[in-house]
């Protein structure tokens, strides 16, 4: 029988905020393409401009976009003031981490 310690690397906070950045990622990815060139217009039966194909897109990418701008904000945020891990001492020089030979 091993004894184990669990490791808790992220807050369930930080999961959600990450889970969100990765979402609005791929949909800006997404709504972007078709925005610069309009794809899937020719696959649906009725005429696009009927169903505001375009004008869906453009909105989406819009409230993507704020909602990616927020969570990449309150990302920076927690890297400078999160009370579960200071990321940024690691890799500031301190007298414990130089080493002379």
């Amino acid at each position: 029988v091993r004894n184990f310690k669990r490791v808790e690397r992220m807050t369930p906070v930080m999961r959600i905020i990450h889970w969100t950045n990765a979402i609005c990622m791929i949909v800006a990815v997404a709504t972007g393409l078709y925005i610069g060139h309009p794809y899937y217009q020719t696959f649906i039966a009725d005429p696009a401009v009927d169903k505001y194909v375009m004008a869906w897109n453009r909105w989406g990418h819009f409230i993507v976009a704020i909602i990616f701008d927020v969570t990449a904000i309150l990302i920076g945020y927690l890297y400078l003031f999160s009370r579960f891990e200071k990321p940024y001492r690691k890799i500031l020089p301190t007298k414990k981490k130089i080493y002379f030979n």
